[in-house]
């Protein structure tokens, strides 16, 4: 990952992380705008003890997920919801849920009980439907190393919140294009893009070749502490921050 910002800026109002394989993406923030994005093999907890005064959120970015309707969502049997044979044998089964109340959806996941109890934990899902609310009649495809979220939202309707495994670009494409067939969405419906993309890389030219009307999704700059050309390659700090 490109580091991004002022490496001195050392006072953040908040930190955000989002957990890369054996390491953590880590975003300093002065107030509402992102100082500083780097990667770090150290855990939440010693930059909740190195910045005790600073707000920190955490976007969990492995296990299963499940997206229930609320109406149907029962908390007391919410490990019921999971196929225990497909869950990350790494992570202990400590379940976790989101409510998403304005779409009536709960966001049901399994938590890492090694987070400290002063860390505001959401799930990437939870953080992409909060963005999915204002860039309506788009699919969201946010890339995180071998992993792809999918949140099509069209016409200010959720027709598809899934995550994905992938092991080329042309599986990855597969999934984008069926999440168009099955739903009859039109291909001019914009696809915005952030995550582990490079803009030059093959994958982006594979899906440019193959979808029309592919964007890359930026965080705005009203939210940065300096202009960037590839704030989508850190996007998810963004939202961990929208999780406050």
């Amino acid at each position: 990952m490109k580091v991004y910002g002022n490496k001195g800026f050392d006072n953040p109002t908040h930190v955000t992380y989002v957990a890369h394989q054996d390491k953590w993406h880590v975003g300093y923030w002065d107030a509402g705008k992102l100082a500083y994005v780097f990667t770090s093999d150290k855990s939440p907890t010693y930059f909740e003890a190195k910045y005790p005064n600073a707000k920190h959120v955490s976007l969990v970015n492995k296990g299963t997920i499940q997206v229930i309707s609320k109406v149907d969502f029962k908390k007391a049997e919410i490990a019921k919801y999971f196929d225990i044979t497909t869950m990350d044998s790494t992570q202990d089964n400590d379940y976790s849920y989101d409510e998403y109340r304005k779409h009536n959806l709960v966001v049901a996941y399994a938590k890492d009980v090694n987070s400290s109890q002063d860390l505001t934990q959401r799930h990437m899902v939870y953080g992409l439907l909060n963005n999915g609310s204002r860039v309506k009649n788009t699919i969201q495809l946010h890339i995180v190393g071998q992993r792809v979220y999918i949140i099509a939202n069209v016409f200010g309707v959720f027709k598809q919140i899934s995550t994905h495994t992938f092991e080329t670009g042309e599986d990855l494409l597969y999934q984008v294009l069926y999440t168009f067939k099955q739903h009859g969405i039109p291909l001019t419906v914009p696809v915005m893009l952030s995550g582990g993309v490079d803009k030059s890389g093959k994958l982006a030219q594979l899906l440019t070749d193959y979808i029309p009307n592919v964007q890359w999704q930026a965080i705005p700059d009203s939210h940065l502490a300096e202009s960037s050309t590839d704030s989508h390659l850190f996007y998810d700090m963004y939202l961990a921050k929208q999780c406050v």
